[in-house]
């Protein structure tokens, strides 16, 4: 388990400023990683993008620009390096014109549209379910799932998307 907990690797930003320069100096990181360790990193969690953008600005043209410049450097170190990019986004409740709330992400659709794969995990009477809601590549489908000791298990038959889900 030791060996396990010393490839995590773990970065505390305290504000956009901190956030955005982070992740120029990652490519930095990863490649040192590799070098010494001989392992390449695979896998780059940020929890969450949303916090240090939600406030603080008064210009949302600007905070646009900067978190399209931020997809765009995580998309080149995913292509780069070979690696996968989770990024957690905080979501707000909307409401349609008919008065129905719905949850949708917190940056708005300048964010949505950056990244590649979306998926919703929510749950639903006591089950936990993945929802796929953007993919280039794959159906939307949800999954249900369980947490265990041994880590995140599928629990049952996928199933597509119905209307009003």
């Amino acid at each position: 388990m030791d060996s396990f907990l010393n490839n995590i690797h773990y970065y505390r930003v305290h504000d956009c400023i901190e956030q955005l320069a982070l992740v120029h100096v990652l490519p930095s990181f990863i490649r040192e990683q590799e070098k010494s360790t001989g392992t390449p990193v695979r896998l780059i969690v940020l929890d969450s993008v949303a916090f240090h953008f939600r406030h603080d600005f008064t210009d949302m043209a600007h905070r646009a620009r900067l978190l399209q410049s931020f997809a765009q450097a995580l998309q080149s170190m995913a292509a780069e390096f070979k690696l996968a990019v989770c990024v957690i986004n905080q979501v707000t409740t909307k409401f349609k014109q008919n008065g129905q709330p719905f949850l949708a992400p917190a940056l708005g659709d300048s964010w949505a549209h950056a990244v590649t794969h979306r998926i919703v995990l929510y749950m639903e009477a006591e089950q936990r379910l993945a929802f796929l809601y953007k993919s280039p590549s794959q159906a939307n489908e949800i999954a249900p799932f369980r947490i265990c000791g041994r880590g995140v298990r599928d629990i049952g038959k996928k199933r597509p998307r119905q209307e009003g889900q």
